[in-house]
Formats: structure tokens, sequence, C-alpha cells
């Protein structure tokens, strides 16, 4: 087994990113707006694929926000990552994020490998083909995670 389906494997849905803290709430909760389209309801963008310029929507509610990455993919918008950011009391914010459709992605994963090592035993080649075609599927779908929570991570550290 490669070591990005290994990863996607034991990456859990709901990940402890970062506790950074807050010099100016207010004036963070004003720029974060920036970012994100707040206009569009995430549950609407899922069946309609409403177009935004942004490639975050979300929803804000007094001082906590849930931040959706709609990236784009070869299939158009897609959401990838939820980022939920609470601001407490000292004026910490503890952010997670959670991966959309976890399931999906390593169902899809061992579909292509059982698939693979059963049709080794009758066709040696295509077997091989169909564990290549998992272990490419299970690598990009882990960088692509990973690099879309490392430029969400970047746009928040420069704003605070």
């Amino acid at each position: 087994m490669s070591f990005a389906l290994r990863q996607m494997i034991n990456l859990p849905a709901q990940m402890k990113l970062k506790k950074l803290h807050i010099t100016n709430p207010v004036e963070f909760l004003s720029k974060i707006q920036e970012i994100a389209d707040f206009s569009i309801n995430p549950d609407d963008y899922r069946f309609n694929k409403t177009f935004t310029d942004s490639d975050y929507i979300g929803e804000i509610e007094s001082g906590n926000f849930v931040i959706y990455d709609a990236g784009k993919s070869f299939l158009g918008k897609r959401i990838i990552l939820k980022f939920v950011g609470q601001v407490d009391k000292n004026n910490d914010l503890n952010l997670q994020f959670y991966i959309s459709n976890l399931w999906v992605k390593v169902f899809n994963a061992t579909i292509l490998l059982v698939l693979g090592i059963l049709m080794l035993v009758y066709a040696y080649y295509l077997g091989g083909l169909f564990i290549i075609f998992a272990l490419i599927q299970a690598t990009v779908e882990y960088n692509q995670i990973m690099k879309h929570r490392s430029i969400f991570l970047k746009k928040i550290q420069s704003i605070i």
C-alpha cells in the first residue's frame, strides 16, 4: 500500500488545526468576511453549484464561523474541506478542519484495490493497472486536501 493511501485511510475526518491568538477579534472577523462569500448558503451550494468568485463560502455567527473550501476540480467546483473557527474569551482562535466526504474517497480507492487484487488472478496486467489507478487516486486526493489546508491556513495567518 502506498504512503498516500495509508495516510488517507489514517486521516481522521476531523482534525485540530491550530490555536492562534488574535489581537483584535473585530478586525479579524471583518477580514475573514473578505476571504469568504457569506451570502451563499453552503447547503444550496452543494446541490446548485451557485456561481461565486470566491473559493470559500461560509456562515458566521457571534464570532464563530464555518468556511467551506469550494476547490476546483476537473468536474467543476466541489466542497473539499470544512473549516470551523471559534473565538473564545481569551481572543484565541481554535481552528479545526473536516474532510468532506472522506468515506467516499476511501471507498473509491478500496473498490479499485479490491478489483485490482481479484483481477491479478485472471488478468495480471489489468489487475496491476487497477491497483496503480487506486494508488494514483489516493495520492491525488491526499495532496489536494493538504494543499487546500495549507493555503487556507496561510490566509488566516496573514490576517491575524
